[in-house]
């Protein structure tokens, strides 16, 4: 039976690094060549454009949401851009999230409007990882945006595929990742607003 004590003890480990938030990213992307590349095939380049993750980017994911990011998780964040040529394609944005053995890295890839595009694995010690990603759970979560992900969460309006449906921890993961998607799309849009806006603008030139 696996220990539900980790996540506790997780915690706590955060709250001893809260020191240390605030000037190093709480999930930095690792290789963002890599991952932007490949999240973003057609891309030919990257911008990175760094902005504070705060207290107000926390109290606007909880004013649209039961559930919100960790204290920790504020500070120093970067945000960035696949680009082809001199359009932008979407965001690829590194978020964590805590599991049952520890922390689970997330690295999700948005359009433009925020709505779902893929994600990988950065870091995840659970047993069922490799079954998200190789399952029909990644085509359930594309082209999905916040309030179409709020919803099925909401009423429990979706259908998981029987590998995933039959499996504890696979179906605890599925959910931890939908609301990682939602925390992520909202911080997103509410810290780099006015560069959203302006990349929309520029792509319609």
């Amino acid at each position: 039976m696996k220990l539900k004590i980790f996540p506790v003890i997780t915690l706590i480990i955060l709250s001893l690094w809260g020191s240390h938030a605030h000037s190093v990213a709480f999930c930095a992307l690792r290789d963002p060549v890599q991952n932007i590349y490949k999240l973003f095939p057609n891309a030919t380049s990257y911008r990175s454009i760094v902005h504070e993750v705060n207290q107000s980017s926390q109290q606007h994911v909880k004013n649209s949401v039961p559930f919100s990011i960790h204290k920790d998780e504020l500070g120093q964040h970067t945000l960035y851009v696949a680009m082809q040529e001199n359009k932008a394609l979407g965001f690829v944005h590194s978020r964590s999230e805590v599991g049952l053995w520890g922390l689970i890295e997330i690295v999700w890839a948005f359009d433009l409007h925020l709505n779902v595009v893929n994600f990988n694995f950065q870091r995840c010690r659970e047993s069922s990882c490799d079954l998200i990603q190789s399952s029909d759970f990644v085509q359930l979560l594309k082209g999905k945006s916040v309030n179409e992900l709020k919803s099925m969460i909401e009423k429990e309006d979706y259908t998981l595929p029987d590998e995933l449906a039959n499996n504890e921890d696979a179906r605890t993961l599925a959910k931890t990742l939908m609301r990682s998607a939602i925390k992520t799309a909202l911080v997103t849009e509410h810290s780099w607003r006015d560069e959203i806006q302006s990349l929309l603008q520029n792509n319609q030139q």
